[in-house]
């Protein structure tokens, strides 16, 4: 009674793709697929292009065929990164990540 959250047999979406969120991962709500897909795209420092102009709709078929709109929502304000979160990363430690616009720039230690 009173209660704003929502009731634990209601499924929570993941807010990139749409598909059944796992829990939160890295501050936003989201789906282990759109959580590694992310995690592996900012360590291996991936350039993804669009061949629609950066227009996709995301939903569960489109994050597995345009990579480059998928990154984009999830650095759209989606995902709050922070380095702890990371971990080791090439047997060295992820000091600062760093977004601006299309560029992700990892500081390493």
């Amino acid at each position: 009674m009173g209660s704003v959250g929502k009731s634990k047999g209601q499924d929570e979406l993941c807010v990139v793709c749409g598909d059944k969120a796992s829990g939160y991962h890295y501050n936003a709500l989201t789906c282990e697929g759109c959580k590694g897909f992310f995690r592996r795209s900012v360590t291996k420092k991936a350039v993804y292009h669009c061949k629609s102009g950066g227009s996709c709709e995301m939903d569960m078929y489109m994050r597995r065929k345009c990579q480059d709109c998928r990154l984009r929502k999830c650095r759209a304000g989606v995902y709050d990164v922070h380095p702890q979160e990371f971990g080791a990363v090439d047997h060295l430690l992820v000091n600062h990540i760093l977004f601006d616009q299309d560029v992700i720039t990892i500081f390493l230690i």
